[in-house]
């Protein structure tokens, strides 16, 4: 007698916000499955280093994400006080999906922004003088898809883009020791970092060197 194997329905992905005004809020469903959102414990991990450092003081912080992809670092960033946070994103669905986690959350320091991050980066002092936003951020979020080469570049272009005191925090599938990684990396210097099974992740500091 043969029995049916019953396919388990996928769950779609959901964000909870772990701390700040909007703590235990879970955001609707995302149903795009090639998203890969931070997970819940490694968020955990990288705001208590934020909260280090900053000494919780987010107030002041103003905070771009450059691969905003379901938000859920950039809303994290925003629940806990974060004075404006940009949200750089590509995908015109998930722009409309972040436009509507903003609404429901009434999130007036949220600022979402349709864009190639790439792009944006190259031409970022131009793009932000153009449109009268900060020209340089107190805390970057840099978590592109994995097992892309512009990973370095990138990391490289940020230097344009954050304060002196800044931070950047990145998200990757492979240690950032590699020698791909040795020449943006010698005007960065590790602050934080850990790892799961699957993935490497860091908190930098711009050295004090002249470009």
């Amino acid at each position: 007698m043969k029995y049916l194997k019953l396919k388990k329905k996928k769950k779609n992905k959901r964000i909870r916000l772990i701390s700040g005004k909007w703590k235990g809020i879970l955001l609707p469903s995302l149903k795009k499955t090639f998203l890969r959102p931070t997970l819940t414990r490694v968020k955990g991990v990288l705001f208590d280093w934020i909260d280090n450092l900053i000494n919780n003081n987010w107030s002041i912080i103003n905070c771009i994400d450059l691969f905003a992809g379901s938000g859920s670092l950039s809303f994290e960033a925003a629940s806990r006080g974060s004075k404006k946070v940009f949200l750089i994103e590509k995908n015109k669905n998930l722009v409309n999906k972040l436009f509507f986690f903003k609404k429901y959350l009434n999130a007036s320091n949220v600022f979402i922004l349709k864009f190639n991050s790439f792009f944006f980066l190259r031409r970022s002092i131009f793009y932000l003088k153009k449109n009268k936003i900060y020209k340089k951020f107190n805390l970057i979020f840099l978590d592109p898809p994995f097992y892309k080469d512009f990973l370095p570049k990138m990391i490289f272009f940020c230097l344009n883009l954050i304060t002196n005191d800044g931070f950047l925090y990145v998200e990757l599938e492979h240690s950032i020791n590699e020698l791909k990684y040795y020449k943006c990396m010698l005007y960065w210097e590790i602050i934080n970092f850990s790892k799961t099974k699957k993935i490497y992740f860091y908190i930098l500091k711009k050295k004090n060197i002249i470009i």
